[in-house]
């Protein structure tokens, strides 16, 4: 990653204001607010807050408990790259904003939050991803409503990569707790943007991040040969919740 004296450079100089920090800006290939590049910047900052702080939306809170969140934790976002990003920063940036309403299934498993409109991600996979680093406690508020996808939980890899760029330890908020059976492991669900039975869900996510390679729903649904997750087919938009 490139060091602050740098990043800095990569915003002209703005004075800070809803309307500024609103802005849409250009960095390479992407656009996002000023304020989300500035959230990236708040590890420079020894307080964590920079001029945008004060107009950015709220940042997603994963925690049970809102006081047990840890801005300054550090997650691993790639172990294999020794890539990481401090709480607050992914909180601030990623998420784009704070989560309203009561924990539930529908609302933990809403895909609402992301930086591509076109690929949003769950509550659940974010507080699953967040809570055993940025939460004192380990404690995320949408744990009630998960489960692991392998048969034999022991086996789970959770800093593998599903899909190969999202976190094994975000992967199980993809899809909502359920009871494996013949039944409902056959159901259509939408996951990561796709409309896939729960086998097919599940058998995804075994293959990348469980060790044996064996889902819940293993016992109950025989995955077909030669399957590619970018052939199935997307969900449409916006997606329906699982």
């Amino acid at each position: 990653s490139s060091p602050c004296s740098v990043m800095v450079t990569y915003v002209p100089p703005f004075v800070a204001s809803e309307d500024t920090c609103a802005e849409t800006i250009t960095l390479g290939d992407s656009t996002m607010p000023r304020s989300d590049f500035m959230s990236y910047l708040s590890g420079c900052c020894e307080d964590m807050q920079t001029v945008c702080t004060p107009f950015a939306p709220a940042p997603f809170n994963p925690c049970t408990n809102p006081d047990a969140f840890m801005p300054s934790g550090t997650l691993v976002m790639n172990e294999t790259a020794g890539e990481t990003m401090a709480c607050i920063q992914f909180a601030s940036a990623y998420a784009g904003g704070a989560f309203e309403g009561e924990p539930s299934l529908e609302t933990c498993f809403e895909p609402k939050f992301g930086l591509d409109p076109s690929e949003p991600v769950t509550a659940a996979s974010l507080t699953e991803f967040m809570a055993q680093s940025c939460c004192e406690d380990q404690s995320g508020f949408c744990d009630n409503y998960t489960q692991s996808f392998c048969a034999n939980p022991e086996t789970f890899l959770p800093q593998e990569m599903f899909d190969g760029d999202f976190p094994c330890k975000a992967a199980i908020g993809v899809v909502a707790k359920f009871e494996p059976s013949k039944e409902t492991c056959v159901e259509e669900v939408v996951a990561r943007g796709k409309v896939v039975s729960r086998g097919m869900a599940m058998h995804f996510a075994a293959a990348s991040c469980c060790s044996d390679m064996a889902s819940i729903c293993s016992a109950y649904w025989d995955a077909p040969p030669d399957m590619n997750w970018d052939d199935l087919p997307n969900a449409p938009t916006p997606a329906p919740t699982p």
